[in-house]
Parts: C-alpha cells; sequence; structure tokens
C-alpha cells in the first residue's frame, strides 16, 4: 500500500507567517492641525511635531503601537488648544450647576 502523503511536504510560502512589520511613521490632520509621529529605530520611542497657533511642539512618546502613539499626539494636540485644562468634548465634570447633599 502506497501513501498519498510525502515525509519532504512543504506548505507554500503564503500560509506562512514571517512576522508582522510594523510601520515606523505616522503623519495626519487633527482638529486642522497636522501631526507627524516616527518611531525610534528599535525601540518603542517615537517623536511627535506639531504646531499650533505658530508656536512648534514636539518631544518623545513611549508607546508600543503606531497608532497608540498617534492617539497620544492627538491628546496632546487637544490639551494644545484648550490651555485652560477643559475636555476637548463633553461637559464639565464634575458640573458646577450640580452640588452634593
Amino acid at each position: 500500500m502506497t501513501s498519498f502523503i510525502s515525509t519532504s511536504f512543504q506548505p507554500p510560502n503564503f500560509l506562512m507567517p514571517r512576522g508582522i512589520r510594523l510601520q515606523t511613521s505616522h503623519t495626519g490632520f487633527h482638529r486642522g492641525i497636522f501631526y507627524c509621529v516616527k518611531r525610534d529605530e528599535n525601540s518603542d520611542r517615537w517623536q511627535y511635531s506639531f504646531s499650533v497657533s505658530e508656536q512648534d511642539w514636539g518631544g518623545i512618546i513611549n508607546a508600543r503601537l503606531e497608532l497608540l502613539a498617534a492617539r497620544r499626539v492627538r491628546t496632546l494636540i487637544d490639551k494644545a488648544l484648550n490651555p485652560g485644562g477643559e475636555a476637548a468634548s463633553g461637559p464639565e465634570w464634575p458640573r458646577p450647576d450640580l452640588k452634593r447633599k
């Protein structure tokens, strides 16, 4: 009886994952502000830069994923646009018109 399965069978390359390649930069617009996030080599540190009303902002963010770094930069943009510290969206909390009984 012959076997239909060969012992030297190699699956096609498209079935074998070769590893995930993460992006090394991200650019975008948030609330009309252009921002750029770029990954340092072989680390989880990201350099960011953006400009709000002729003031340049830049620095380093620690994040594993590109989209997490971009989200943190968008949060920084919201803080730069609202220097009073109020929330960018939604009502203030706790609401000043509500009193605790």
